[in-house]
């Protein structure tokens, strides 16, 4: 039997998922704090939205980071 082994970040990551997908209101909150950053001509995939994404949710950088793009691909047509 092969066993495989997937990196810490891939397990975190379903678990940032699944928070998002059982609450649309938090998915919307953040399209909301991702418009008001592109109204002052910010990314939602800076450095700064991303670390404060992840501070705010005790993750890291890169979990951050893929936390932005899933929410922004499926909840927040329009942002950038």
């Amino acid at each position: 039997m092969l066993a495989v082994t997937l990196p810490a970040v891939t397990l975190a990551q379903s678990g940032l998922f699944d928070s998002i997908k059982q609450s649309p209101e938090e998915a919307s909150r953040l399209c909301n704090y991702f418009s008001s950053l592109n109204q002052k001509s910010i990314s939602a995939y800076s450095a700064q939205a991303i670390n404060q994404i992840a501070l705010a949710r005790n993750i890291s950088v890169t979990e951050a980071e893929v936390l932005v793009t899933y929410v922004v691909g499926l909840s927040c047509p329009g942002v950038r």
